[in-house]
């Protein structure tokens, strides 16, 4: 059963990063998925849930959410834009984001 909650999780968290990054906000539609997802996980480590939980939320909604290779993806194109700040803030917001999402939790 719990690899159908998982399937689910991921499925939606897979949609969600699709539906926007097809927005149409450029880099945004990498940043606003794992910021949002960040945010999530840090709030849930806070929480101390169950591992089912933190299997089927963390991994599995935040997990197809955060994809890391999108990230890099974009991280390659803006340095080779030399957007390095795109790149640096990215990293930035998404610790940030981590961050707040555990103080809540608290």
């Amino acid at each position: 059963m719990m690899a159908l909650w998982f399937s689910l999780a991921a499925a939606l968290g897979g949609m969600t990063r699709y539906t926007i990054s097809r927005w149409g906000w450029g880099w945004y539609g990498t940043l606003v998925p794992n910021t949002l997802g960040s945010l999530i996980v840090g709030w849930l480590l806070a929480i101390e849930p169950s591992n089912d939980l933190v299997w089927v939320v963390g991994t599995g909604f935040c997990g197809a959410l955060t994809t890391f290779g999108t990230f890099m993806l974009d991280a390659e194109v803006n340095y080779r834009r030399q957007r390095w700040l795109i790149v640096g803030l990215t990293v930035a917001v998404c610790l940030s984001a981590a961050t707040v999402g555990h103080l809540v939790g608290r």
